[in-house]
């Protein structure tokens, strides 16, 4: 965070290896201008492909007994709709598959031992070949990207952001912890929502083993 006067932001530097891990700059500032307007996304002030600076908003971060408290969840569910009406028309539909595949293609066979990626694989190509609309998502809503204010929720960090199912993100932040119907997300079956949330799992995994090679390759100067 910087300030200056009573002027408040956040900056954030971008990682040197952002195109390694699937990170597309100009799809994230697209989709952040896309939904400017909205007040679902802090205010950002500057962006290129180096650096963010957005406003500060003072808030709390999302926890589990806060997404317990029905008003409130209610509202976030209301947001997920909103974010899911905005569409795209520059970008296709995302393919897991591919994505999956360009993290295997960076690491070597001791560092894949440590993932079931033929079980990755099979997960993204199955969801992949299904017949659903693709609609905005965050494609990283963990908690700790919601951030709850007096003036609602905000969403931050939309690096992976894409046009993909339209389950992924309510999978990702209610998992398991709330019944299926509950959920608001069009027509889902128990089984893309158990799949969903498998291959979430599995990817994150690989997602933090890339990362750390791509961290030391740096450090070492390779």
């Amino acid at each position: 965070m910087v300030a200056a006067a009573d002027q408040q932001a956040v900056v954030r530097v971008n990682c040197a290896h952002a195109s390694l891990l699937g990170i597309d700059r100009s799809r994230e500032i697209d989709i952040l201008t896309l939904l400017a307007d909205s007040k679902l996304v802090p205010k950002v002030l500057f962006i290129n492909d180096d650096v963010m600076v957005s406003e500060y908003i003072n808030g709390a971060k999302l926890t589990k007994v806060m997404l317990e408290n029905p008003p409130l969840r209610l509202q976030i569910k209301k947001n997920l709709k909103e974010i899911s009406s905005f569409l795209s028309s520059h970008e296709r539909r995302f393919s897991y598959l591919i994505h999956c595949e360009r993290y295997v293609k960076q690491l070597m066979r001791e560092q894949l031992q440590l993932v079931d990626v033929s079980h990755l694989f099979s997960l993204a190509e199955y969801l992949d070949s299904q017949d659903w609309t693709p609609s905005l998502c965050h494609h990283d809503l963990v908690r700790e990207n919601v951030l709850v204010s007096d003036d609602g929720v905000h969403f931050l960090d939309w690096e992976y952001a894409a046009m993909g199912h339209p389950a992924y993100d309510w999978v990702s932040l209610f998992g398991n912890e709330f019944p299926l119907d509950e959920m608001d997300c069009g027509p889902v079956s128990l089984e893309m929502w158990q799949l969903l949330g498998n291959f979430q799992r599995e990817l994150d995994k690989l997602w933090r083993i890339l990362n750390i090679k791509l961290i030391e390759n740096f450090e070492s100067g390779r």
